[in-house]
């Protein structure tokens, strides 16, 4: 059992949290959300999308928000305000992490009481409901996302030269280096 899976062993333990062979979400994530070549989530094709950044977000032109993230306050209260409500606090949702061979079941609600313990690990962290109907993003930058995929502007995304190299084969030599096997 890694670290991170350590971390978390009471409340799997107790199955509030339910540990899951990673087998195709990957490819459902990457069906529902545009990546680029560098495995990275392209949220400047998600319209709307929000950022949170603890670096100075530049101007830019896509039609994403940007704010400042300050402090861990910053991201808890942005994670309460996006999944701390009734209902999907109650609801399951999944959590993928880009250097792991797993992805962990849990509601709304107990990722509330764990995201960082969850968050503390260098990777990109991917949150999403079993219908993939959001995102929330989490990057080894410490940059947070959150955006809908109804919002995915595709034909802005197929004009784009990163659209040309889908991310989920880069994903996937990605993570056969780091010796994580596919399911």
């Amino acid at each position: 059992m890694d670290d991170l899976l350590d971390n978390l062993r009471e409340e799997i333990g107790l199955e509030h949290i339910l540990l899951l062979q990673e087998g195709e979400r990957w490819h459902e994530l990457a069906r529902h959300y545009p990546f680029s070549e560098f495995s990275r989530l392209m949220w400047e094709y998600v319209e709307d999308a929000e950022v949170y950044s603890k670096l100075a977000a530049e101007p830019s032109n896509s039609s994403t928000r940007e704010y400042l993230l300050g402090d861990p306050s910053d991201i808890e209260g942005f994670l309460r305000e996006k999944i701390g409500h009734t209902p999907i606090c109650h609801e399951p949702v999944l959590w993928l992490g880009d250097d792991v061979n797993y992805c962990l079941q849990m509601t709304g609600e107990v990722f509330l009481r764990c995201w960082e313990r969850i968050l503390c690990w260098p990777m990109h962290h991917y949150l999403v409901p079993l219908n993939l109907s959001w995102c929330l993003n989490f990057t080894m930058e410490s940059d947070l996302y959150f955006g809908y995929s109804e919002k995915v502007r595709l034909s802005a995304l197929r004009q784009s030269p990163a659209y040309q190299y889908p991310g989920l084969k880069e994903l996937r030599l990605k993570r056969m280096m780091r010796g994580i096997p596919e399911y």
